[in-house]
């Protein structure tokens, strides 16, 4: 290779540069600007203080982001007494809430039961989950509705794995 050779960023190696589409970028970038009353496309020179900007707010392209942003949604804890799902719990909500609580109890040292005779972290969030002595909570997802004021409502009941029943029982850690 010699030095004056010319490299591109450009280049055609057959890999795509841009991941995230450059074009639906330029569009976001274009409809961030309109809401906000800038117009980069005029092909006039302006500086920013010679820039004015109208109040009146002309919408009818503008996006409903409350429809879009998962930020927006209200969320509804459904009371225990109206819960709908299951008072057991699923080997993979079982298998979540161990490794979950297992890390805590590596990062921390902070299990709930008696330990003697255990050093593996797993072992101990199992025994604790099988004592009935877990403090995390498992939250299931219901369903989503519109309400009145066309927010999303995002509806979750949430349960105590202690007062669940467990799809597998762990006889070697009691």
């Amino acid at each position: 290779m010699s030095s004056d050779e010319n490299y591109s960023l450009d280049s055609d190696d057959g890999f795509d540069d841009d991941i995230y589409g450059g074009d639906d970028d330029d569009k976001l970038d274009q409809l961030m600007e309109k809401e906000k009353g800038v117009d980069d496309s005029s092909d006039t020179e302006s500086s920013a203080s010679e820039h004015i900007v109208d109040d009146e707010v002309d919408e009818p392209d503008s996006i409903d982001i409350k429809g879009i942003s998962d930020h927006n949604k209200v969320i509804v804890i459904v009371k225990p007494e109206n819960r709908r799902t299951s008072s057991f719990m699923s080997k993979f909500e079982q298998t979540e809430h161990i490794s979950i609580r297992a890390t805590q109890i590596a990062q921390h040292n902070n299990c709930m039961v008696d330990i003697t005779g255990l050093d593996d972290p797993i072992k101990m969030a199992k025994r604790e989950l099988m004592m009935r002595m877990s403090p995390l909570v498992i939250e299931r997802h219901v369903g989503e509705m519109r309400n009145k004021n066309g927010e999303i409502e995002s509806y979750y009941e949430h349960w105590s794995p202690n007062e669940m029943s467990f799809s597998t029982v762990y006889p070697d850690v009691l």
